[in-house]
């Protein structure tokens, strides 16, 4: 990573021997007691071999002692039963080595006694010096240099999804595993701070973040036309599952998490029977809590004959449904109701935008300003599947009928996602997920009065283009996390497809 700061210079790069780069005590593997490969004729002494691999998009180097892993290069070496073998990592110019996974861990020399072949990857990421803030307002806002670390799963088939944490620290990674006539499982990995993962079997979803703990709406595929049958699950902040809400069938459904936690829904639901036609357009509440996830209202009719096109809940827990105005306020419409605790609808159906000409695929993400309010952005798919846009086009107070241009800083950043920093010191505005785009993604620090503070750049590598990229995510608890772009993240010789999330703790807690 590389932080750029208008009228400031870069910092060099920091010592190997700080503590960021490097510890003073060993990290192995440890005595694995598994047996290894005979020595060539026969006799004397086994040898394994020590196989070292590089990741985290910068310059870096580990050699061992003895002599005989030297990577980049000589990244594979035998070494005899028993004896001791230290691998020792060394940053390039401009990173800073950020931790092993695999045989070794921590964030020093890893020392090893091989009793088998083993495999270990060292990172190394690029520095994040810490700009001079431009002004006070700045100082408590900047991101805490912290050490980069990683979360691998490898598949046998399937696709890497989404990730999310909550307040505690705690990070969620989805991917799916298996897609069998349609119907989709899925794996979720739990890192606690600690680093261990565990995993538990979900259906296909989508992971929503919470103040502790998170979501999951799950929604089953292959199971006939609309209406489909969703339900929320709930999870601690440990990873433990709470227990899932009631069955609701749906079609064209929004879900945005309540900042207080819980969720709110939007689409043409029905709580009863969801195999009996869908109503019109609706909208529901979910509570998270000790019991899981539950029905807490609704659904509650939309005063929006037309189809949702958007959903956002600020910060004092109000939401704000988007829908087609066509039937009330003529072609181009868009309309929006606000509804607040138990669904009391604090509005009728109001104006949003007039003149509006939507793309072939077009919806509205809604973002949370700080003290209340929504910023209203446009995304748009430009090849169906793999590109998106994303441009700011609106902002509304908390239970205001009128919208207003947003403000200009973020109209000047498109591409973007908002998100409340810093317990609600700042923003931050970051890179969303694009297709044959630039390795390099960006967070930049924003105070609530729009002024910059910098920007921090997660490069996956240094130079060329990856054909996709995922939205970089910041979590309750200030953690960055960034994914791997598919084409870094290459599948084993055997076919098995890894998912690799890389992250920063706390960073902009």
């Amino acid at each position: 990573m590389v932080v750029a700061c208008a009228g400031t210079s870069t910092p060099s790069a920091p010592d190997a021997s700080t503590p960021a780069a490097q510890s003073p005590t060993d990290a192995g593997g440890g005595d694995t007691g598994q047996g290894g490969d005979q020595a060539p004729d026969g006799g004397g002494p086994r040898t394994f071999t020590i196989t070292v691999s590089l990741s985290g998009g910068a310059p870096g180097r580990v050699v061992s002692s003895p002599e005989g892993v030297d990577c980049p290069g000589a990244c594979a070496a035998g070494f005899e039963d028993g004896s001791t073998v230290v691998l020792s990592p060394a940053p390039g110019s401009g990173a800073v080595f950020s931790g092993w996974t695999g045989a070794c861990g921590g964030f020093g020399n890893c020392s090893i006694r091989p009793r088998a072949s083993l495999e270990t990857e060292a990172m190394f990421s690029p520095e994040v010096p810490r700009p001079t803030p431009p002004s006070a307002a700045c100082g408590a806002l900047l991101p805490t240099p912290v050490p980069m670390q990683q979360h691998s799963s490898r598949l046998e088939y399937g696709s890497c999804r989404s990730s999310a944490g909550d307040g505690s620290g705690t990070l969620a990674f989805l991917h799916s595993t298996s897609c069998v006539e349609g119907d989709c499982s899925g794996h979720l990995d739990i890192v606690p701070p600690v680093g261990t993962a565990t995993g538990d079997k979900v259906s296909d979803a989508t992971l929503l973040q919470q103040p502790r703990g998170f979501l999951l709406v799950e929604r089953p595929f292959g199971h006939g036309p609309t209406p489909q049958a969703f339900w929320t699950s709930a999870f601690d902040p440990a990873g433990a599952p709470l227990g899932q809400s009631q069955a609701i069938g749906a079609s064209g459904m929004f879900a945005a998490p309540d900042p207080r936690g819980g969720l709110v829904v939007a689409g043409r639901l029905d709580a009863g029977d969801v195999l009996n036609p869908l109503g019109p357009s609706s909208v529901a509440g979910f509570s998270s809590g000790p019991q899981g996830a539950k029905l807490k209202w609704g659904p509650v009719p939309l005063a929006s004959a037309g189809a949702v096109y958007g959903l956002g809940i600020d910060v004092n827990g109000r939401a704000l449904v988007v829908s087609n105005g066509t039937s009330r306020f003529g072609p181009g419409s868009v309309s929006a109701q606000w509804f607040g605790e138990g669904g009391a609808a604090l509005t009728g159906e109001f104006l949003l935008a007039s003149s509006f000409v939507p793309g072939t695929a077009t919806w509205f993400e809604l973002a949370p300003l700080i003290g209340g309010g929504l910023a209203i952005e446009r995304r748009d798919v430009l090849v169906p599947g793999t590109t998106a846009a994303a441009v700011w086009i609106l902002s509304i107070g908390s239970g205001a009928t009128t919208a207003e241009p947003p403000p200009q800083w973020l109209t000047e950043r498109p591409g973007t996602h908002l998100a409340i920093a810093r317990a609600g010191q700042g923003y931050a505005l970051l890179s969303i997920g694009l297709s044959n785009t630039p390795c390099t993604q960006s967070v930049e620090v924003m105070t609530p009065d729009g002024q910059s503070c910098g920007h921090v750049l997660y490069s996956a590598r240094y130079a060329g283009v990856c054909a996709t990229t995922q939205d970089l995510v910041l979590t309750p608890a200030g953690t960055i996390v960034q994914k791997m772009p598919d084409d870094m993240d290459p599948a084993s010789p055997s076919g098995m497809t890894r998912c690799t999330w890389r992250y920063w703790p706390a960073a902009l807690r």
